[in-house]
């Protein structure tokens, strides 16, 4: 049995979790590319703490970006009345991982830390054309609540509510 760590990101995980964006990007399956995202994100997460990594034996399998809510609560999407609330960003894990359970384990993960640290709700956008994800978030009890035009592309706009999640 594999020994799995989630964990704020530290600053030891920069090439790594870089690495794993930029094989994710490659990968032909993923909607990111080399515009998306870019290490000033990194720096960003990183530097505000927001970034965390999944690993497995020791060895990164996957990232997630934690952040306060801010950008998606503003543009006035009709979510539950739930605060504090967090929003996520950048789940991913290793493409050779992928249909494997690692995503939903991250998720989960993302979740009991998120309920625990407080929250009662994540929001997040994700890609209308990213099936895989999108199914992940709807097996996981993430409602849409509506679709939305932001920065160029198509999104879902999804909350879920973490009143039965268990904490860490």
């Amino acid at each position: 049995m594999e020994a799995r760590q989630f964990r704020p990101a530290a600053a030891g995980d920069r090439a790594a979790v870089w690495a794993l964006w930029s094989a994710c990007a490659a990968d032909e399956r993923c909607l990111w590319n080399a515009d998306y995202p870019t290490e000033a994100y990194l720096k960003q997460d990183l530097g505000n703490g927001w970034l965390h990594v999944l690993l497995e034996d020791g060895r990164l399998i996957g990232a997630v970006t934690l952040m306060p809510p801010g950008t998606v609560e503003r543009q006035g999407f009709p979510f539950a009345e739930a605060e504090p609330i967090a929003e996520l960003t950048r789940l991913c894990v290793q493409p050779p991982l992928w249909r494997r359970g690692v995503g939903g384990a991250l998720l989960a993960l993302t979740e009991a830390y998120t309920a625990s640290g407080g929250a009662r709700a994540i929001h997040l956008l994700c890609d209308v054309r990213n099936a895989p994800a999108l199914a992940l978030f709807a097996r996981s009890g993430y409602r849409e609540v509506c679709r939305a035009s932001l920065y160029g592309d198509r999104f879902s706009v999804r909350e879920k509510l973490l009143t039965n999640v268990r904490a860490l």
